[in-house]
């Protein structure tokens, strides 16, 4: 039996063999892909056919460079740097230097040089030059070809500017201090930019490599001065003489200055730091975050550093997320050693006591003051709120200075002033802007005034205090500082008296990530006493933990609620789904009593999962039985998935049994219920799934196609990826997603395709192998049927490794990570107009016809895996990595043929976890559009991206939104203006004409009489409000005219019954 069955899995193979042998014919997509496959294994033919294939036509020639460029052979090396000089694209060449920085020696420092001098001749891009002398820098080493043909730039009065600060920072390889000190004496800017950036480059790889030399014995004790490299002491001693130099230098060149004194310890590295934190530029803050986050673990001893951004004040919630990443970074690496662990000890301590300090400064500076605050209008309790959150000092001194002022028409160039502050307004701040809005249009000299003595007294110093609170509670929760749960209780139990909503939430949310227990006695009590509001919030809270406390706790809220269809019982239940709950007899209990009672199919399905996670042997026959009775696809494809997690977890159930029951499953209608059943049918080696799946896999649907690809990716069958090799054809267009799932295959199988793709090139183009170096006779551009050139944007989305808990996983975590990014990337691709072109578990590619679709899609992804994220205890969030550029790229099928080299994949040490980068050309586009920041070169420089990098914020709409606002409100005037002419009329006709009326009209009439004298007394009421600052007058009279109002409707409710 066993002999037969490897008979035919034999002959199953040698038929997928002879069938892609009979139907591949190298055309050029299947050329192209097989470049791929040879670029996986990296075997000595496989380098040989690349190299064959630089001299065909573009893009083939750009598809063999891109492969050869991850051998790491002389053979291959040599191959590539031949054709430095010649007729290919700048992406070619990038390409080929990016190759040379990493593997080249001072062999190819003459090609490099030679094309460097030729460069402008050929008009080639910033970008290739750059790469060049990057490729020159690691390569040249100590040559003194390089040092001479540098230096000949730098002090030519001819040569290029460009070509000589790119010169300047290629001297980071050599250790030449004053070279750097006769350029900075010059004190061209752009020069001591390039200088700056030469000198970091240059400590920054010195301080590296000291620290990978050093033993664990040295690691072990303070480091000692005397053992300093001479040329990090001769670059801090250069760095302290520029430092007069430092208040003339743009923004760029501080921000280079900065982090050179950085990498090389430079005693008055905090001085400079905290000068530029502090100027209130916000673009030069932003980029020294930026710095600060990629060079603080090379700070020796930065105390004094992090003590300065616990004290430090901004109004942005971005800076705070970059230094609470910025602390998270530093006491999160993996250093173990004496003075690490004591600066930690003692910088914990110091948070502790500072938040405590901090809060009790804001109780009495703020929250006993507020008391005054409450007594204001509401309408300007709102302002005040609004202004705080989102002005700055100099923005309300604009708004009081315009109050104060004579003409209130000019409220248009006041918005304009405030838009180069405020660019975003989210839906939640809207009503808020349109009060302020109505205030700064009254013509009112009298309320005007009233109104900035209103706004005067607000203190920003709140924002800044507060948002410091804010901070300190997120890195408690975050680096888990349990020392200080004491001091956050107290302050939850004030703020439960006085609400602070801010600090409140962040303190909270630290509470319940310590997992402390006396705010999961407060969760229970929110849950069982609380509103259906508050018990959300409960739920989300509770989420965070992960004792049994309070999954018992959960537990017993479900227990009386299992037929109740409401967004608590939905959030409890998802909650399970994310605990630890296998062989847990009240969760399956709960949950076949929500299938038995709850009517909402979403949760029903949800409890089947349950199921699957909690069940025994046993539930595989109750699921199997209730598969029959559900009906809709989504319910029984959770039947599937739930009977796949039991088996997954035991080993004692029916394997017969259950292959008879997912035998049956194929016959169902639904297609995800038969994937499912393929993959745990595959997974238990059964062969008949294969034929299944190729089946599905042959229908051109990318969607069902790239479901199987990612959940059968680890399923490491040699039938499988040959039947994957089939299918590289353009008339399928998903090689991007098949090969991924190739790569993953062991190296005895791997060989076995490779020496196949072989086979089938020396079938048409080289018999006699051997001698594979002929040169082909077409150099002309292929030929693919539907191939288009276009020029898009391009999202691309790094999913982190850490997220993907990559390793042996079962079915169920496949399927419920393909969902997730199904989910949470695909859809608002989908929604946007974008075209998926690669998916995988770890990244996922979509092109965009414009830039502002990619841009939103990559905004609604961003918040939506905030918001997946909100609640999830740590290890069990997504972090993404998403990128946006735009290029001209070839199309067929909806497949990007080949890959921008731009397209980045390696974001490990950029700030921007959940933050979108953008490159040059698609800032140039949004930059009317959307809020923009720069990522700094040096921070660039050091992830090994030489491009101009951006991060991309929020869409700009304040102006819109204002301009709008101020429509409405005039509209709205001129609205009521008519409305009392036509009073005026109606009344000047009734006194001419005297004809009776109907009760009912006269009921009517008086009801509308009614609703209108309502919104005049409002007016009034507004009125007064703006015109006196007396408190008890305001008071006194909204009570009059309620009373007002209220005599009219008894009166009238009299005159109805008589």
């Amino acid at each position: 039996m066993k002999d037969s069955t490897v008979a035919e899995e034999q002959s199953f193979l040698q038929n997928i063999k002879i069938d892609i042998s009979r139907s591949f014919k190298l055309a050029p997509y299947e050329r192209l892909t097989f470049h791929r496959i040879l670029g996986i294994l990296k075997s000595d033919v496989g380098m040989n056919i690349l190299t064959r294939e630089l001299e065909r036509g573009p893009e083939t020639r750009s598809s063999a460079i891109s492969a050869l460029s991850g051998f790491e052979k002389p053979e291959a090396l040599a191959a590539l740097a031949a054709f430095i000089d010649q007729d290919i694209t700048d992406a070619e060449r990038i390409m080929i230097f990016e190759t040379l920085k990493k593997r080249g020696g001072t062999e190819h420092v003459r090609g490099i040089i030679e094309f460097i001098n030729g460069a402008g001749e050929h008009q080639n891009s910033t970008e290739c030059i750059a790469a060049a002398f990057d490729a020159l820098r690691a390569a040249g080493g100590d040559s003194e070809d390089v040092m001479g043909f540098l230096t000949s730039n730098i002090n030519s009065e001819r040569a290029d500017p460009q070509i000589r600060c790119l010169s300047i920072e290629a001297l980071s390889s050599f250790k030449s201090i004053t070279e750097f000190e006769s350029i900075l004496k010059k004190g061209d800017d752009d020069q001591c930019h390039a200088a700056y950036r030469a000198i970091y480059t240059l400590a920054a790889d010195l301080a590296d490599r000291a620290v990978r030399s050093k033993s664990e014995d040295d690691r072990l004790f303070t480091y000692s001065p005397d053992s300093e490299d001479r040329i990090v002491l001769e670059i801090r001693v250069l760095l302290g003489k520029m430092t007069h130099n430092f208040d003339g230098y743009s923004n760029r060149t501080k921000n280079a200055f900065i982090c050179a004194m950085m990498a090389c310890n430079h005693r008055e590295h905090l001085i400079y730091t905290m000068k530029a934190l502090t100027s209130g530029d916000v673009d030069l803050v932003g980029m020294v975050l930026y710095s600060l986050h990629v060079n603080v673990t090379r700070l020796r001893d930065p105390d004094k550093l992090f003590r300065s951004l616990i004290a430090f004040s901004t109004e942005l919630n971005r800076f705070n997320e970059m230094i609470v990443d910025i602390f998270l970074k530093y006491f999160r690496s993996p250093i173990d050693n004496r003075p690490f662990n004591l600066l930690k000890d003692k910088l914990y301590s110091y948070i502790v006591v500072t938040l405590e300090t901090y809060f009790e400064t804001y109780r009495k500076e703020f929250m006993i003051t507020d008391v005054i605050e409450k007594g204001l209008p509401e309408s300007f309790q709102r302002i005040r709120v609004f202004m705080l959150n989102n002005c700055s000092p100099d923005v309300k001194k604009d708004i009081l200075s315009f109050l104060t002022g004579e003409d209130s028409a000019m409220v248009k160039h006041l918005m304009m002033s405030m838009g180069r502050t405020i660019t975003h307004l989210d839906g939640t701040d809207i009503d808020d802007f349109t009060l302020l809005i109505e205030v700064l249009l009254d013509k009112d000299k009298k309320s005007r005034e009233n109104s900035a003595a209103r706004l005067e007294d607000l203190n920003f110093e709140k924002l800044y205090l507060r948002n410091r609170l804010c901070r300190l509670c997120n890195i408690i929760g975050a680096l888990h500082i349990e020392e200080a749960a004491s001091i956050l209780v107290n302050i939850y139990n004030y703020l439960k008296k006085y609400p602070d909503r801010e600090i409140l939430d962040a303190t909270v949310l630290a509470l319940s990530t310590l997992n402390y227990s006396y705010m999961l006695g407060e969760i229970e009590v929110m849950i069982t006493t609380g509103d259906a509001e508050e018990q959300k919030s409960a739920l989300r809270l509770l989420s965070l933990f992960t004792e049994q406390r309070s999954l018992n706790m959960t537990l017993e809220l479900l227990k009386n609620r299992v037929g109740e269809d409401s967004m608590i019982v939905e959030s409890a239940v998802t909650m399970l789904l994310d605990r630890d709950i296998s062989g847990n007899i009240t969760a399956v209990q709960i949950f076949k009593g929500i299938i038995v009672n709850n009517m909402n199919p979403a949760i029903r399905g949800m409890a089947v999962l349950g199921i699957g996670q909690c069940g025994f042997d046993a539930d595989i026959d109750f699921l199997n039985d209730l598969f029959y009775k559900m009906s809709g696809d989504d319910q029984k494809d959770a039947i599937v998935r739930a009977i796949a997690t039991i088996a997954a977890h035991s080993p004692s159930y029916n394997k017969r049994q259950l292959i008879r029951y997912l035998q049956e499953y194929l016959k169902d209608p639904g297609i995800r219920v038969r994937i499912y059943s393929c993959l745990l049918l595959a997974r238990l080696g059964n062969k008949d799934a294969l034929r299944v799946i190729r089946d599905m896999l042959v229908i051109k649907n990318k969607s069902i196609q790239r479901d199987i690809l990612t959940l059968l990716g680890d399923l490491r069958s040699i039938e499988f990826s040959f039947f994957l090799l089939s299918l590289l054809k353009e008339e399928y267009g998903i090689s991007k997603d098949i090969i991924p799932v190739m790569v993953k295959l062991p190296v005895e199988d791997m060989k076995e395709i490779d020496g196949f793709v072989v086979n089938i090139f020396r079938k048409y183009e080289a018999p006699v192998v051997e001698g594979i170096q002929s040169v082909p006779d077409e150099k002309k551009a292929m030929s693919i049927e539907g191939l288009r050139e276009e020029k898009v944007t391009i999202l691309n989305i790094i999913i982190s490794e850490k997220s993907l808990r990559t390793g042996d996983q079962s079915i169920p975590d496949l399927i419920n990570l393909n969902l997730r990014i199904k989910s949470l990337l695909s859809e608002p691709i989908r929604q946007h107009g974008g075209t998926v072109t690669k998916m995988s578990n770890e990244n996922v590619v979509a092109f965009f016809a414009d830039a502002r679709s990619a841009a939103s899609s990559a905004i609604a992804v961003v918040k939506l895996m905030r918001d997946f994220n909100i609640g999830k205890v740590e290890s069990r969030r997504i972090d993404l990595y998403p990128q946006l550029l735009t290029e001209t790229v070839k199309i067929v099928n909806e497949e990007i043929l080949e890959f921008p080299f731009r397209l980045v994949n390696d974001f490990g040490s950029y700030p921007v976890r959940n933050r979108i980068i953008i490159d040059g050309e698609t800032m140039e586009i949004l930059s009317e559009f959307f809020s923009i920041r720069v990522i700094p070169e040096p921070v660039r420089t050091m992830s090994g991206c030489a491009l101009r990098c951006y991060e991309l914020l929020d869409p700009v709409n304040f102006i819109r939104l204002s301009e709008d606002i101020i429509k409405s409100l005039r509209e709205e005037e001129e609205r009521r203006e008519r409305k009392k002419l036509e009073i005026d009329a109606e009344l000047k006709k009734l006194k001419r004409e005297r004809g009776g009326s109907s009760s009912v009209e006269i009921m009517r009439g008086l009801d509308d009489i009614g609703q209108m004298l309502h919104g005049q007394l409002d007016e009034i009421d507004r009125y007064v409000q703006k015109r006196s600052t007396d408190r008890e007058l305001i008071k006194n009279v909204r009570k009059l005219l309620t009373n007002v109002h209220n005599l009219y409707r008894v009166e009238i409710s009299r005159l109805i019954v008589d």
